[in-house]
């Protein structure tokens, strides 16, 4: 779980960067820009879907989380906006 966290730290640079996620069943990958509060979400069925106002610290939840689909749906899908 903390060995995702030096990765996601380098994505504060202000560049939206893809981070492969390992182990879920439905997502596939996830970006943040912290300059513009969007976070990406691409799942595994090639649906892509971005999320604004999203603060740094929940993008840091969401990679070190257990179950990425559960912090997805508990934290994210209807707590922010879908852009």
């Amino acid at each position: 779980m903390t060995s995702k966290l030096p990765g996601a730290l380098k994505l504060l640079s202000g560049r939206t960067i893809p981070v492969p996620v390992f182990g879920s069943s439905h997502i596939q990958a996830i970006g943040y820009n912290p300059r513009r509060l969007i976070l990406g979400v691409l799942f595994k069925n090639g649906g892509y879907y971005e999320y604004g106002f999203v603060p740094p610290w929940v993008f840091l939840n969401f990679l070190a989380s257990g179950s990425k689909g559960g912090y997805f749906w508990q934290n994210i899908r209807g707590n922010y906006p879908n852009i």
